[in-house]
This record gives C-alpha cells, sequence and structure tokens, in this order.
C-alpha cells in the first residue's frame, strides 16, 4: 500500500473521538493553513511503506532556510484515488536528488475535492498515520543523508547548514 505524505501542522488537526471523518465538519484553519495549493495542485510525496516517512521529511527539510520540527501524515493514496482525485507526478526541487521522483501534486482540485482531502487527511490521523520529528531529528536525518552521500551540504541554505554538524 502506497502513502501520500504530507507536511502539517498537527494542532489544527483535532479530532473528536468516535466521531466518523465522513461527518467532521472541516474547518478552515487546517485547509488555509495546510493545504494551501498552487494552480490548483497539492503537493506531496509519494512513499511506499509508513517506515519511508523519514524519506518524505528528508526531501521536503532539504529546501528548508531554517531547521525545524515538522509533522507530517501518511495519506493513504487509495483514498484519494478512490474519491476521484488526481495524482500527476512532478520532479520536486529538493536537493535530495533520488528522491525527486517521489514528488506528486494532487491536481485539478477544487474547494470540494480539498474537503475531500481533508477527510482523507482526518482517517490518517485517527489511523495513528501522523509524526512530529523535532528539530533535532530533523538535523539527525539530513546528517545521515549527507554521510551517505545522498545530499550535499553545500546545497543547503546556509541557515540549516550552519546548524548541521
Amino acid at each position: 500500500m502506497a502513502y501520500l505524505a504530507r507536511k502539517i501542522v498537527d494542532e489544527f488537526w483535532s479530532l473528536d473521538d468516535g466521531v466518523p471523518s465522513e461527518a467532521v465538519t472541516v474547518v478552515a484553519d487546517p485547509i488555509t493553513n495546510d493545504m494551501r495549493t498552487q494552480s490548483h495542485e497539492l503537493s506531496v510525496w509519494r512513499i511506499e511503506t509508513l517506515n519511508d516517512i523519514r524519506e518524505a521529511v528528508v526531501a521536503l527539510t532539504a529546501m528548508y532556510t531554517r531547521l525545524q520540527y515538522i509533522d507530517m501524515v501518511a495519506i493513504d493514496e487509495a483514498a484519494i484515488l478512490s474519491r476521484g482525485l488526481t495524482i500527476t507526478e512532478e520532479l520536486a526541487l529538493t536537493p535530495v536528488v533520488d528522491l525527486r521522483d517521489t514528488h506528486r501534486n494532487i491536481s485539478n482540485l477544487t474547494a470540494r475535492d480539498l474537503g475531500s482531502v481533508a477527510i482523507c487527511v482526518f482517517d490518517s490521523i485517527k489511523e495513528g498515520r501522523v509524526w512530529t520529528f523535532t528539530d533535532g531529528e530533523v538535523k539527525d536525518l539530513l546528517n545521515e543523508a549527507i554521510s551517505k552521500g545522498r545530499l550535499d551540504k553545500g546545497a543547503l541554505e546556509p541557515g540549516v547548514r550552519k546548524k548541521l554538524s
């Protein structure tokens, strides 16, 4: 089963236990903060297993201007497709070259479609597919990518580069 990893702010997505996600009223803050689109597309990272969530963290945080924590959610790819949404491939600009082809977009989105994606995010959180990586954990992941030759430290923004060993 494949997943689509997306950065979120976990605190925006609070849930009432026992309420089915389809019955959740999707409030505006999670959508306006965590589901900003560009050209009607929502950027995600395709991962094959939940253990690969760290790969998405590396790909994404390698593009940051400063080292910071990140909340990530893994959305079931089949759930997105079952709602009639389109997933397209797009090479990412991440300096982690071997992860560029894992980038995807959920494309041709309407406001209604964003609500459908939000329900998939709620489902993912209810099913425990959400993680917080501290700035220290992000630092360790980036250092590991550098030590394995997957990431050129010089390609990182100065604010990130100076925090790494």
